[in-house]
């Protein structure tokens, strides 16, 4: 019995196709779970890339022919599922292109149908296709396209001992996107099966429906409008693909916090329950903390969607009275992007619109300004936010002794519509900054064109924020030992002294590194700490404050490595967190594979499995993750270009100015280096 797969990727298209970048990723990461020896276990294997339609159907026909009634068939594709005029399946390749009129050219696909004569003519009884495509449409239960046709995936690639799954989404921005190299089908499949997660049943070993019902899941979770699908006849549903661990720690961990995380949360006692489970099963806090991450991070990301869909609807509302058709359908557009469904955004859309015609009716229905004196006018705020600020759930504002207008210094509105203007939105709605101020005053806005002496406003402590990557001890991490989930470590205790001096409240937002920066670039963050380096690129986009620590640059590897320079990495695969300073420091050794990943423990679960020989990152960090990781070393390399860490903030946010003075005075006074030997266990150079 042999286990045979062919993996196809495809990226690069031609004329009326998006570039679909996350492909290439997706093969990469199903060869290396397919192939290891204790995962797919599969001893034939080829991977194909970008290929043209002759070389393609070439390979698909090899794969299926001449095989043993036992042997296991699988066949990967991801990339562009195109459909012709009559509702026909066309896989594309990288010369599939469509004409003027969007009418696919056939001569550059592969039809589904040729797959399929390939299956039925093969002798093999075990055949497996995953479709991570789309077809020209996003596909609901039933198969229906959301342009104007069906197609039929049962009909033309089931059959006897077939398993079919299909992520059943349509376009590169449905299953790329959103802080991930891979696409959203791909990735859970693959962690799926590089976990153990997928063997529901705990038998050792991960069937189709498993896989798919695990797959399903995730992708539900963080993406509803994906409605992966599985097409199967008779044994194809118990079709093995891989084997699990039976009696590992970290799988049992993982399937503890997979019970208590179906809200998309760990409730208080689901954190005493799991921290009692991790002390019994033997696993470290950082191990603890990347599985809860992993398990966690459909839900966050699900979040982080409605959050941007929030933003865009408010940002949006701030400029129009009424909502335009066109606006709808750009709208609409945005929605079916990031995934969500219409009953995801019900409730946001309700929430946001009812605000704004509420003030609106309030400024047209206020009474015109006395001629001798102002009375105070109080405005309770609507519904609260999802973004949960502090003044969203404040006492009404009261403003007294309201300045008179005149003539000559009434702003000049010219209608009552226009009255509700982008800040006043912003407040009334729930999503302003917290700490700015608005008010009515008869039937008139105050904004801040008006004199702020002439005005008494009760106001509350500002809410800033800061945006950080939890992943990088003793920077910042996820504190698993207390219970709290709470993120501490050098940087936080720097935070939170500066915005105390500065009277701020602060809150933390955790992201991906890779997405620190357009954070700061779409204002949903204030200012970013994370060890992050002022390289020259960054600055272009970014301001950063005066450095307050310098790292070393070191390599981390298994013990007897040998490599002990950046020459000796030449031909080694070098891992690296992704956006980060080593990443462009990684770039320029000679004859290194650098392979970028979005999280340190990623990184670290990728060396001990043998997937990469090395990491690079700071000595610091390295310092951490070598006390749980005993099979590991370090070696310190000579940092060369730009180094140490900064504060970094918004172009031209004036911040800057407030944190830099306060950055100076934590040196001078010694609490700096307080700081430093409370994190790092030694004083500053």
């Amino acid at each position: 019995m042999a286990k045979v797969a062919l993996l196809i990727g495809v990226g690069e298209y031609g004329l009326g196709l998006n570039e679909l970048p996350s492909a290439i990723k997706d093969v990469e990461a199903m060869q290396r779970v397919l192939q290891h020896p204790e995962m797919g276990q599969f001893n034939q294997l080829k991977t194909l890339l970008n290929p043209d339609p002759l070389v393609m159907q070439g390979e698909i026909e090899t794969l299926f022919a001449d095989r043993s009634k036992d042997d296991l068939i699988l066949l990967f594709f991801s990339g562009h599922g195109v459909k012709d005029e009559s509702n026909k399946l066309y896989f594309a390749t990288t010369i599939t292109r469509k004409t003027a009129r969007g009418e696919l050219v056939k001569s550059t696909a592969v039809p589904a149908s040729f797959v399929h004569d390939v299956m039925r003519n093969s002798r093999s009884k075990r055949q497996v296709v995953l479709l991570d495509c789309c077809f020209s449409g996003a596909f609901a239960e039933d198969m229906r396209a959301k342009d104007d046709g069906s197609v039929d995936v049962e009909t033309q690639l089931g059959g006897e001992g077939r398993a079919v799954l299909t992520s059943s989404t349509s376009t590169q921005y449905s299953f790329e996107q959103q802080d991930s190299d891979l696409s959203v089908y791909t990735r859970f499949l693959v962690e799926g099966m590089e976990t153990g997660a997928a063997d529901l049943d705990g038998n050792g070993v991960i069937s189709i429906d498993e896989l798919h019902d695990y797959a399903n899941r995730k992708v539900q979770e963080s993406t509803p409008a994906m409605k992966p699908k599985i097409y199967a006849v008779e044994e194809g549903y118990k079709i093995r693909l891989a084997k699990a661990p039976v009696g590992d720690p970290k799988l049992s961990y993982r399937k503890e916090v997979e019970r208590f995380a179906s809200r998309g949360e760990l409730s208080h006692v689901a954190r005493h329950t799991l921290d009692a489970r991790q002390r019994q099963l033997g696993i470290s806090s950082a191990e603890a903390q990347e599985i809860e991450a992993q398990v966690l991070k459909p839900y966050n990301d699900y979040r982080q969607k409605l959050q941007q869909y929030e933003e865009v609807l408010a940002k949006t509302l701030e400029g129009e009275n009424a909502l335009t058709d066109n606006t709808r359908q750009d709208l609409k557009r945005f929605q079916e992007v990031l995934g969500l469904e219409d009953e995801d955004i019900e409730s946001i859309e309700a929430r946001l619109l009812l605000s704004a015609e509420r003030f609106r009716s309030q400024s047209v229905k206020s009474p015109q300004p006395s001629k001798t004196a102002s009375q105070p006018v109080q405005l309770s705020t609507p519904a609260t936010s999802s973004f949960q600020h502090d003044h969203s759930r404040s006492s009404p504002i009261e403003v007294s002794g309201a300045q008179k207008f005149s003539s000559t210094n009434q702003p000049n509105y010219p209608s009552a519509s226009h009255l509700l203007t982008r800040q006043q939105f912003l407040k009334w709605a729930g999503l302003g900054g917290a700490g700015l101020v608005m008010a009515v005053v008869g039937n008139e806005a105050l904004d801040s064109t008006v004199p702020q002496a002439k005005q008494t406003v009760i106001t509350e402590n500002k809410t800033v924020t800061m945006a950080t990557s939890a992943d990088y001890p003793p920077y910042e991490f996820v504190d698993t030992s207390s219970g709290s989930q709470e993120i501490i470590g050098f940087d936080v205790d720097i935070a939170k002294y500066i915005t105390e001096k500065l009277g701020y409240t602060l809150k933390i937002d955790n992201i991906d590194f890779n997405g620190l920066i357009p954070a700061l670039q779409s204002k949903r963050a204030d200012f970013v700490m994370a060890g992050m380096t002022p390289t020259a690129e960054r600055k272009k986009n970014v301001d950063f404050s005066q450095i307050y620590y310098d790292a070393k640059d070191t390599i981390v590897a298994k013990k007897d490595s040998g490599f002990t320079s950046a020459a000796s990495l030449s031909g080694k695969k070098l891992g690296v967190q992704l956006g980060s300073f080593q990443e462009e420091a990684a770039k320029k050794f000679a004859g290194v594979n650098v392979q970028p990943l979005n999280r340190i423990n990623e990184m670290v679960q990728e060396l001990k499995a043998g997937r990469i020989d090395a990491i690079l990152m700071e000595d610091t960090v390295a310092a951490g993750y070598l006390k749980s990781n005993t099979d590991l070393a370090a070696t310190v390399i000579p940092n060369e270009g730009d180094s140490g860490t900064a504060i970094a903030f918004p172009k031209g946010s004036p911040m800057l100015a407030e944190f830099d003075p306060i950055l100076g005075e934590l040196k001078s006074s010694g609490k700096l280096e307080e700081f430093i030997t409370k994190w790092f266990g030694d004083k500053p150079a």
